[in-house]
C-alpha cells in the first residue's frame, strides 16, 4: 500500500494563529482561492509523493542522520509574495526573511540522503514559504491582489518569527473537505543552550 507523503517543518502555533489572520483579512475579496487551515500550516521541505510503507523505515532515518547534531533555530517570516509571480499568481506565500539558509541545508542534505534511497532529484530551487492559499479561479482577483499588497507592509512590521524545533514525515491523506496531515515519525532538533 501506498502512502502520499512529504517532510516538513512543524511551525509554532502562535505564527499560525498570525498567519491565519492574513488570511481573514484576504477572505472579503471572496476570491477563488482555497485557503490553507492553521492546524496544516507547514513548511515544506519535501513533497515525497506516493511511498510504500516500506520506505518510512529508510527515510526516517535519513532523517535522523541529517537533523542529529542539529541546534533549534529561528525563522523570521516577511515578504508576501505569489508563485508563479504576483500577476499570475497559482499559489499565495509568504516568505522566510531570516533562517532560511538554515532551511536549505536541511533541504539540501536530505535530498541527497534521499536521492540515494532511490528518489528522482528535485531539480527545482528550494525556496522555504509558507503557503496561504491556492488560487483556483481568477474570480475578484484583482481585488484580492490589491489586499495582499496592502498586508505586505503590515507583515514586515511585526517581525513574525517561529522556531524550528522539529521536522516531521507526514502523511497526506486528500479528503472532499481538505488534506489531512499525520506524523509518520518527528525529529526534534537540540535544544539551544540556555
Amino acid at each position: 500500500m501506498s502512502i502520499r507523503s512529504f517532510i516538513a517543518v512543524e511551525l509554532e502555533t502562535e505564527i499560525k494563529k498570525r498567519m491565519e489572520e492574513f488570511i481573514d483579512k484576504l477572505r472579503p475579496a471572496k476570491a477563488g482561492v482555497k485557503w490553507i487551515e492553521a492546524q496544516n500550516m507547514h513548511i515544506t521541505l519535501r513533497f515525497l509523493g506516493d511511498i510504500e510503507e516500506n520506505m518510512i523505515t529508510k527515510l526516517s532515518q535519513a532523517l535522523e542522520e541529517v537533523l542529529k547534531d542539529r541546534k533549534i533555530f529561528i525563522l523570521k517570516f516577511g515578504g508576501l509574495n505569489a508563485f508563479p509571480n504576483l500577476r499570475r499568481p497559482r499559489v499565495l506565500v509568504v516568505g522566510v526573511r531570516e533562517g532560511a539558509d538554515g532551511l536549505v541545508r536541511i533541504h539540501d542534505e536530505l535530498e541527497e540522503k534521499i536521492t540515494e534511497l532511490g528518489f528522482e532529484k528535485d531539480d527545482k530551487k528550494f525556496s522555504p514559504h509558507l503557503t496561504l492559499g491556492r488560487v483556483r479561479s481568477s474570480k475578484n482577483k484583482d481585488r484580492l491582489m490589491e489586499i495582499f499588497a496592502e498586508l505586505g507592509p503590515i507583515v514586515e512590521e511585526q517581525g513574525l518569527t517561529s522556531k524550528v524545533e522539529k521536522v516531521i514525515l507526514m502523511k497526506s491523506q486528500l479528503t472532499p473537505q481538505g488534506p489531512t496531515y499525520t506524523p509518520l515519525s518527528e525529529f526534534k532538533l537540540t535544544s539551544l543552550p540556555d
